[in-house]
């Protein structure tokens, strides 16, 4: 039985420019947190992006900006690796 959950795994996190917030990466979405002062990490629940309709298993995620992010993904035999720049907006 195929394991549903594999779209769940972290495959990639960076930190943003300003040391504040941290966007974690799935093979389907970007999911974003905030930077507490001991370190700690903590939900940033207004934001978070489901990335399924760019790439069907991503890979990579780092900061362009403060508000753009830039995904990688594997190369295919046939074809290099997608780059995609993604703005995930607050709900």
């Amino acid at each position: 039985m195929p394991d549903v959950t594999i779209g769940q795994w972290v495959t990639d996190a960076a930190l943003s420019p300003d040391g504040t917030r941290v966007a974690i990466r799935t093979y389907s979405a970007v999911f974003f947190f905030r930077v507490g002062g001991n370190g700690t990490l903590a939900p940033d629940e207004d934001r978070a992006c489901l990335v399924t309709d760019l790439e069907p298993q991503g890979e990579g995620v780092t900061w362009l900006d403060d508000r753009r992010l830039l995904l990688t993904s594997e190369a295919a035999r046939t074809s290099a690796g997608p780059l995609h720049v993604l703005e995930c907006r607050t709900h």
